[in-house]
């Protein structure tokens, strides 16, 4: 092949693996504290607005954050485990915490075999009844953004230990 044509070659071959590369995430790397906490301070803040919606869509999956809100939520005296969309609203703007809580450590935490890795913070405070809670939220990478398991941290979810 001539120069005329294989330089040509290499560099289209050179931005398609490139634009590959992007669109399947970059590099991404450990999550530092520091883009943890970021990311952590967009849930607390969606918590202390009130807005559910935004806080589910923080997390890995919608679903399983709607569903964390249905226990974290319910009031001391209990209640139906899906007590309808209005309802769980009025429970959560009752039992989201009235302050931010404070961050008891932050862990970087490889990937278990068929599972995801990121920085586990754990965070400790009182929700809205005065009930206290410790929970594990993982912060991880999402291609170029972040997500979260446990975005609902009033909730006291933790991760299972190994054995």
């Amino acid at each position: 092949m001539s120069r005329k044509v294989l330089l040509p070659l290499v560099g289209i071959l050179v931005v398609v693996g490139v634009l590959l590369w992007w669109q399947q995430g970059g590099a991404g790397g450990p999550v530092s504290d520091e883009e943890a906490r970021r990311y952590f301070a967009g849930i607390v803040s969606a918590a202390e607005r009130q807005d559910f919606d935004a806080l589910c869509k923080l997390n890995a999956s919608v679903g399983t954050c709607e569903f964390d809100m249905r226990i974290a939520c319910r009031p001391p005296g209990g209640g139906p485990i899906d007590p309808g969309r209005d309802v769980l609203a009025e429970w959560c703007r009752q039992a989201a915490p009235r302050e931010a809580p404070e961050i008891v450590s932050s862990i970087d935490q490889e990937a278990p075999s068929g599972s995801v890795g990121g920085r586990v913070l754990t965070v400790r405070g009182a929700d809205g009844h005065g009930r206290h809670y410790e929970t594990e939220v993982l912060i991880f990478r999402d291609k170029r953004s972040y997500r979260a398991t446990h975005a609902v941290f009033w909730s006291g979810e933790k991760f299972p230990k190994d054995q």
